[in-house]
């Protein structure tokens, strides 16, 4: 891990040498998941970026 990049936002970066990063947002009157109940549903979202489709799906699928 290189580091922690804070951003104007309340959000955070966790990046890696090799560019690899996961983002944390602050989300005002947060309430923690309760599972199985959903009045406070269980949320995360993962966004990838790749330079080939294909080739990342083929590489997925091994």
């Amino acid at each position: 891990m290189t580091g922690v990049r804070e951003l104007p936002c309340p959000r955070a970066d966790v990046t890696r040498e090799d560019g690899l990063a996961i983002g944390f947002q602050r989300v005002d009157d947060y309430q923690a998941p309760r599972w199985p109940d959903q009045a406070a549903p269980q949320q995360s979202r993962l966004d990838f970026a790749v330079d080939d489709l294909d080739e990342a799906e083929a590489l997925l699928l091994q």
